[in-house]
């Protein structure tokens, strides 16, 4: 176990220390971590589909009732709004497939830093001596 000293950060299952990141399924060595991303993976597709159902709603509003009118926006747009609050944080590795976590943006974005402040103090840190193998 880790001294309560070292983790820089911990939510759930999910604990970050000066040397290692453990999730629920596996604990990586920071010294393995290559890079860290937060996207946010249906923004795309929601906007798509938000503009389009605003269109139509434009297009046709002529002959919508207002609360047809009304849902067609609004649904689309609370849409968005959702897709926003969701993030994928993945961390790559060259020896390790890709882990991703899907979370709302706020801890995506918690736990990138927390990385970050980690690789950074392990970057200050001196090197270890080698162990003499004889």
């Amino acid at each position: 176990m880790t001294k309560s000293s070292n983790i820089l950060w911990q939510s759930g299952t999910s604990v970050f220390t000066t040397t290692s990141v453990r999730t629920r399924r596996m604990t990586i060595s920071l010294a393995d971590i290559d890079l860290v991303e937060v996207r946010r993976p249906l923004l795309a597709g929601s906007a798509l589909l938000a503009s389009c159902g605003t269109f139509l709603g434009l297009r046709f509003a002529d002959v919508l009732l207002p609360i047809e009118f009304a849902s067609l926006l609004g649904i689309g747009w609370l849409g968005v709004g959702a897709a926003l609050a969701i993030a994928r944080l993945t961390l790559h590795s060259y020896s390790i497939d890709g882990i991703a976590m899907t979370l709302p943006i706020w801890r995506a974005w918690a736990m990138r830093q927390a990385i970050d402040e980690a690789l950074m103090k392990r970057k200050q840190m001196p090197p270890r001596q080698k162990r003499r193998t004889t």
